[in-house]
């Protein structure tokens, strides 16, 4: 499994630029797991609202989580998953239906990472889908805490936004605090990571040699 997993990151980062292979010390990573746990404490004062809640990515997530996510993806999720049994599928196929949104807000950035991930020198583009992303976990997990300020509405169950009725239909409505926060946590990690990476770049220079050109 081990070998599978480095194998697997190998695949995806191949100029290691990730956070796998950060040289950071123990001590460099309670600094980070602190600034996350600051902001986290303090997610809902204005000026962290102001940073994770960016209209320029905010606004246009929300065609992305329309048309291309319950128009496109969710549809074809549920023609992926056709080949479960009929009562089986009645069952699931809602349940992609409703959080196909969300999920078509994170599949964007996510290949926006894996692309800078497989250019050489892409690690300093990542700071853009890396932000991009802990804007759309950050919404994500404020709706999920506050169902009331959903934009969706169910056809398939008018009286409940999407999380409403994913929660409500795994029975973990009770859990849409700690579900969200944690969300939220995970948003702001993404976000400090992004801002981390800038620095961690520029001071180790010599882990990231310029490669050579293949004409010369």
């Amino acid at each position: 499994m081990k070998d599978f997993l480095d194998n697997l990151v190998r695949f995806l980062d191949p100029y290691k630029q990730s956070v796998f292979y950060f040289k950071t010390g123990l001590f460099g990573w309670l600094v980070y797991l602190a600034i996350v746990v600051f902001i986290f404490i303090h997610h809902k004062s204005i000026w962290v609202l102001i940073v994770l809640y960016n209209p320029l990515l905010a606004y246009p997530n929300v065609l992305i989580h329309s048309l291309f996510g319950h128009f496109m993806l969710g549809p074809l999720l549920v023609a992926c998953f056709s080949f479960l049994p009929a009562k089986t599928l009645v069952t699931v196929s809602p349940l992609l239906l409703a959080s196909s949104g969300y999920l078509s807000e994170m599949v964007l950035p996510l290949i926006g990472i894996l692309t800078c991930l497989q250019i050489s020198g892409g690690r300093y583009a990542l700071v853009f889908p890396l932000y991009w992303l802990s804007i759309s976990l950050f919404n994500t997990g404020m709706y999920i805490i506050d169902f009331s300020t959903q934009i969706d509405q169910m056809p398939f169950d008018p009286r409940a936004g999407d999380w409403a009725f994913i929660l409500g239909k795994l029975g973990l409505s009770d859990y849409s605090t700690l579900i969200g926060n944690i969300v939220i946590f995970v948003a702001v990690g993404f976000f400090v990571r992004s801002i981390w990476g800038i620095f961690y770049y520029w001071l180790h220079m010599e882990q990231y040699p310029i490669p050579s050109c293949p004409y010369y």
